[in-house]
């Protein structure tokens, strides 16, 4: 009668675990990739259907423009996307309850004494203990799991202004280059008149070296600029996920104008890296709960079905309780508390960093937009003055070298002006990134 009570015992265990069998996860070899996934053509280019801002590629790519196509395209950031994965998966974990246990025993007799049969044991038990803290545990893999969001939509944040500032360097670098080559025209027919001239007798030769020095310094800078361009160009192109060999044209857009007010309030509600350590400091406040429940008694209880050698069945439960006479998690308890002691300083540092930032930023906006100010105002009467001169220079009632130093010295203020306004506009961007804003 037993035995088959134990038969059906052991058909019914054989039967869950056929059963759990096709739950079970099963192994799929996945290769790693053989090529470099960049686009070799903007028309490749797919953004997602809820994209709150289109782009336009027929009138050329302005900074929010490229903002947008970095988002979405960068490596980087789909890699970053797919670790965040991890958390969600963690999380995913830490909302399970511990599976049950089942314990097996079998005992041979050795003594011979007569009637003895083999001793048998079954036991099922769970971790209440594990259950207890299950809560906690959750909540703080759910916190950690926001923070991983939180700081990939950070990094989002900080390639989209990236590429806001390559955009506009790039479009400020081809606008330099058609000035210099443009100017380099103009000094190398100076310069080969001025050749004649002194071969001629018509001009001494510190008045032609002055025409030569002038387009050999001009044709400098453009080579100058011409490497920073092809560096700005490779990078641009690598942070949108494209080809090097894909071709640009970007468009500069207006300097900005008006500058944001500032709100620390604010900027706390809204600025992603510091949204990610308020949720990584609502993890450890769980963890740090998590750790308080562990310092008191906790059972684990056990279901036991047994046979002993004289073949007589019995049920019973047993319990295994924990006693924190000694270490009673004190040691984990002091160890979650300074972490989030760390967790809340680093915020708080954070926090005044970001408000001496931004105090540095505005003040040096206000500099370098009052300089932009004053060359805007200056260049257009000097502009007047070379063309007057060089009108005079050519009549011979002034001369050239004046006529080709006013020249030199007007290159070198429009130049400064482009930096200037690229300067403002890497400031703004700069800006917005504190305040969590990703466009004016």
């Amino acid at each position: 009668m037993m035995s088959r009570r134990w038969c059906h015992a052991q058909d019914l265990l054989l039967t869950l675990v056929v059963g759990l069998l096709p739950a079970c996860a099963s192994y799929h070899p996945q290769p790693l990739p053989t090529t470099t996934g960049l686009l070799n053509d903007l028309t490749m280019v797919r953004l997602p259907d809820d994209a709150t801002m289109r782009v336009n590629f027929g009138d050329g790519i302005d900074p929010n423009e490229a903002a947008v196509l970095a988002v979405f395209d960068n490596p980087s950031l789909r890699a970053m996307r797919l670790r965040a994965g991890v958390a969600d998966a963690q999380l995913f974990a830490a909302g399970l309850f511990p599976d049950p246990q089942i314990t097996l025993g079998f005992d041979n007799p050795t003594s011979s004494a007569p009637d003895l049969s083999h001793a048998l044991a079954l036991g099922i038990g769970i971790d209440t203990a594990a259950m207890v803290t299950h809560g906690s545990g959750h909540k703080s893999a759910a916190a950690a799991a926001q923070q991983a969001r939180l700081d990939v939509l950070w990094q989002e944040w900080q390639v989209a202004q990236q590429a806001r500032i390559l955009a506009s360097r790039y479009a400020a670098e081809t606008e330099k280059i058609v000035y210099l080559e443009a100017s380099q025209r103009a000094f190398h027919a100076q310069s080969r008149a001025a050749v004649q001239a002194l071969q001629a007798g018509d001009l001494t030769v510190d008045v032609a070296a002055t025409d030569v020095s002038a387009l050999l310094d001009v044709t400098s800078t453009l080579y100058q600029v011409r490497m920073t361009h092809s560096d700005t160009a490779h990078a641009l192109n690598a942070l949108l996920g494209l080809d090097s060999q894909v071709a640009l044209e970007m468009t500069r857009g207006r300097a900005p104008q008006q500058w944001p007010s500032v709100d620390m309030a604010a900027v706390a509600a809204q600025r992603p890296d510091l949204l990610a350590l308020q949720a990584g400091y609502r993890s450890q406040e769980a963890r740090v709960r998590q750790a308080v429940w562990s310092q008191f008694p906790l059972v684990s209880l056990t279901w036991n079905r047994l046979r002993d050698t004289s073949d007589i069945w019995s049920s019973g439960l047993s319990a295994v309780l924990n006693l924190p006479l000694f270490s009673g998690a004190r040691g984990d308890i002091a160890v979650q508390r300074a972490t989030r002691a760390a967790l809340s300083a680093e915020y708080q540092d954070r926090l005044a960093q970001s408000q001496a930032d931004i105090d540095r930023l505005l003040a040096d906006a206000a500099l370098q937009q009052s300089h932009a100010d004053t060359l805007r105002d200056q260049l257009p009467g000097l502009t007047t003055m070379v063309e007057q001169a060089e009108h005079g220079a050519g009549a011979g009632d002034l001369a050239a070298v004046i006529a080709t130093g006013l020249r030199a010295g007007l290159v070198t203020k429009q130049l400064e002006l482009i930096d200037v306004e690229q300067a403002l506009w890497e400031t703004r961007v700069a800006l917005d990134t504190l305040l969590g804003r990703v466009a004016p």
